[in-house]
């Protein structure tokens, strides 16, 4: 009973400890803006990394379903020639 008191004080000594660190480091700072917070998340959320990603693989896939749609043009040509010998 007492050694789980002790132990749950030094816990709690720990945890306000730690607490008190990092309140120090983030007072040290700069204050962002709305945007630069936003542009941080936004830049650093793996989901819309996902997002962007799934986005940029449709536009490729629509890009290549146009490409059935349009007329192929072949061109074959030659040349023969065919000398004269005096």
């Amino acid at each position: 009973m007492i050694l789980s008191s002790i132990t749950k004080a030094r816990n709690y000594a720990s945890l306000v400890f730690f607490l008190f660190f990092i309140g120090d480091q983030a007072s040290a700072q700069l204050p962002l803006s709305l945007k630069d917070a936003v542009d941080s998340a936004m830049s650093r959320s793996p989901d819309i990394k996902q997002y962007q990603a799934n986005l940029t693989q449709k536009q490729y896939y629509n890009k290549s379903s146009v490409g059935a749609f349009l007329p192929k043009v072949d061109v074959v040509g030659g040349y023969t020639f065919f000398s004269q010998i005096p």
